[in-house]
């Protein structure tokens, strides 16, 4: 018996690489494209036979790329997934074709495989420039062996290369560089799919620097693309992926993104036979630009509620419905911070009360809200405060003080978060700011300044969410007692079946 125990543990242990190995994994990735672009990426499963794949999803550790499979590897033993459409691998019938995100990152990614009950089931480790194989210059692949990983040719739906027939290349991004410095160049040569020669014209595009914007803005993007010697590509057409399903084509281009979040942005180059990309990342964040503090006849003082350092460029300002004005380009704000604008800056007086607006850069209203028409001796200022506007000491471009409040329970600033426009061409309709404007012209009739209600804030977090005990409370007495009947019959019940089946 202990013999057999025996040699049926050793059994297992000999077997236990082959099983690993022959199990389902990564074989072989694509990162860098092909030759006919760089946004041609596969990835190729292996694994035994008829092994379903529904539920199945392949990721990378950062987000950028996610695909939930389907289907099931076939009886080559491959399984090809191709990246927008099934030209990616030319003459190679692709298992499946779906977006990759946006994409595999030619500085490195990590690649997760999981079953479809979300246990991770391979790893493929490519952080740090692909360091464990693939080739962006020759477009050779990364190419699991026994051995390990390897630089190859392309062996789609083939068993992968021997370890002695590849090359590896441990700098395989040394090319990817411009001179300049930029890391969101990449470069092609024009040939066939699979091929490598080594051809000295090359094409490089650059796709601008990241950039971190509010919502509503209206993004600008400029490529340039370059030959070997650093010869500008007048003719290039440069085909754009704003990475939020949006598109667009033209060597300078503008978007706008309507959600918060982190976008990968690619464009396309490409001039005659010549092919290739480059990407950049878009930090969207939440709109807090709002008012803080404004002195009628003088100035209006602007506040940045982000964490983060904005562009504004091409944002207005306008008070009832006047000449706006727009901020000039690379106009930024740091984070936290307040800024003054005066009379002469703005090309505007501004009046003892009416409605102050901020535009998006296409002219619809990103914020309006009513101030009164209260009147203000010469070191008094408006302060928008959360329970709305109250008279203060002018403190143009410092900490609001209100008059008779001591310095440290100085207000904070209200500011108005809006996250999506509903379109680009349509006014922000805000429901409180026509009410308060209804109830400002109701006094202005009656002559009654001082008894004027505040204007309203435009914050969501002022109107809480009614919560379990709210509900509760509403319950009349009646309904309780009837509950508390009803739960002591059958509690008087179980207790009698308990006693006679268990005593």
């Amino acid at each position: 018996m202990n013999n057999r125990l025996l040699v049926t543990t050793l059994l297992f242990f000999a077997a236990l690489p082959a099983t690993v190995y022959g199990g389902v994994v990564v074989n072989e990735v694509a990162w860098m494209g092909t030759m006919n672009s760089a946004q041609d990426e596969w990835i190729e499963i292996t694994g035994p036979a008829g092994t379903n794949l529904d539920g199945w999803k392949l990721f990378t550790e950062d987000g950028g790329a996610s695909i939930t499979l389907s289907g099931a590897i076939g009886s080559s033993g491959y399984f090809l997934i191709e990246r927008t459409d099934d030209t990616t691998v030319p003459d190679v019938v692709a298992d499946l074709v779906t977006a990759f995100g946006s994409g595999l990152g030619n500085t490195g990614d990590i690649i997760i495989l999981q079953n479809g009950s979300g246990e991770e089931i391979d790893r493929v480790d490519g952080s740090n420039n692909w360091t464990i194989g693939g080739n962006n210059t020759t477009k050779e692949t990364l190419q699991r062996t026994l051995s390990g990983w390897i630089t190859a040719p392309a062996t789609p739906r083939r068993e992968n290369n021997a370890p002695s027939a590849a090359v590896q290349e441990p700098n395989n991004n040394e090319n990817n560089a411009p001179a300049n410095g930029d890391s969101n160049a990449t470069t092609d040569l024009p040939s066939s799919a699979y091929s490598a020669p080594i051809i000295e014209q090359k094409l490089r595009v650059y796709a601008g620097k990241d950039q971190t914007v509010l919502v509503g803005a209206l993004v600008a993007f400029e490529g340039y693309a370059q030959d070997q010697e650093g010869n500008a590509l007048d003719g290039a057409r440069f085909l754009w992926n704003f990475g939020d399903g949006s598109t667009g084509e033209g060597k300078t281009i503008r978007h706008t993104y309507f959600y918060p979040g982190m976008y990968r942005v690619f464009v396309d180059a490409s001039v005659g036979i010549y092919s290739t990309s480059a990407a950049l990342n878009i930090t969207v964040t939440p709109n807090l630009l709002g008012i803080s503090e404004l002195k009628p006849g003088a100035w209006l003082e602007l506040i940045n509620g982000s964490s983060r350092t904005v562009d504004i460029s091409g944002f207005g300002i306008r008070i009832n419905n006047g000449k706006p004005f727009y901020f000039p380009r690379n106009s930024f704000v740091s984070a936290q911070s307040r800024f003054v604008l005066d009379e002469k800056l703005l090309g505007f007086a501004v009046p003892r009360g009416g409605t102050f607006q901020i535009l998006y850069p296409n002219g619809s209203v990103f914020l309006s809200i009513v101030y009164p028409p209260e009147i203000l001796t010469e070191g008094e200022s408006l302060v928008l405060t959360p329970g709305g506007w109250e008279k203060g000491v002018a403190t143009p471009g410092e900490t609001n003080k209100l008059i008779g409040v001591p310095e440290t329970a100085s207000p904070k600033p209200a500011l108005q978060e809006v996250t999506q426009p509903k379109a680009q061409d349509k006014v922000l309709k805000l429901q409180q700011i026509t009410q308060a404007s209804s109830s400002l012209a109701q006094h202005r009739a009656s002559g009654s300044v001082d008894s004027m209600p505040k204007a309203p804030l435009l914050s969501d977090a002022a109107h809480r969410e009614a919560s379990i005990f709210d509900s509760i409370g509403a319950i009349s007495g009646g309904m309780l007692l009837a509950v508390g009947l009803v739960v002591s019959v059958f509690a008087s019940v179980a207790a009698f079946f308990l006693r006679r089946f268990f005593s």
